[in-house]
């Protein structure tokens, strides 16, 4: 079983190997994720268009009974946690550009 769940693991980062999360940006009506990656990318020197990118969207929001279950997500600066936008890059080199360029 072990074996099993350490493919089935290996298998879902390979799938992944493409997404970043960006968190901080806040929630507006109507908002186009894509436009938010491009602008977080000219941000940081980077030139994306809407061709680089396959997908995003906007994750969830933890739900109240969530951070109550989860002590590292009950404080109260917590509940005030915007929910990420998750970005699939058409190509895994852009995003190793978006990663290299986040951590200059």
């Amino acid at each position: 079983i072990s074996e099993v769940e350490d493919a089935i693991s290996d298998i879902q980062q390979y799938t992944r190997r493409e997404y970043v999360e960006i968190a901080g940006i806040p929630v507006q009506p109507g908002e186009n994720t894509n436009d938010i990656a491009i602008k977080v990318g000219s941000l940081m020197g980077l030139e994306l268009d809407e061709r680089d990118i396959s997908v995003s969207h906007r994750l969830p929001a933890p739900s109240y009974s969530s951070r109550m279950r989860s002590p590292r997500l009950s404080s109260p600066r917590s509940s005030l946690q915007l929910p990420k936008i998750i970005v699939k890059f058409a190509r895994r080199d852009t995003k190793i550009s978006f990663i290299k360029a986040e951590s200059n």
